[in-house]
């Protein structure tokens, strides 16, 4: 999930001095991980019901993280 925010670590996101990560986006990762951690405990082998493409997160989980993430310039 990190790799999708395009930090290395989760204090990357922290703002302020001393750093401090607000809780809007410890609570969205946070979210984000349990729910990515039902679907690969549900869905051990494979994606039966189809609810998200190899290689990519599920759409919940994106959804949660969108906000935070840093898009880079093309």
């Amino acid at each position: 999930m990190l790799n999708y925010l395009k930090v290395s670590d989760i204090a990357d996101l922290a703002t302020g001095s001393p750093p401090v990560v607000p809780d809007r986006i410890y609570n969205a990762v946070s979210a984000a991980i349990l729910l990515q951690l039902g679907y690969l405990y549900r869905n051990r082998d494979s994606d039966p019901d189809g609810e998200f493409d190899r290689g990519y997160l599920p759409k919940p989980v994106t959804a949660l993280l969108y906000p935070l993430r840093d898009p880079s310039c093309a």
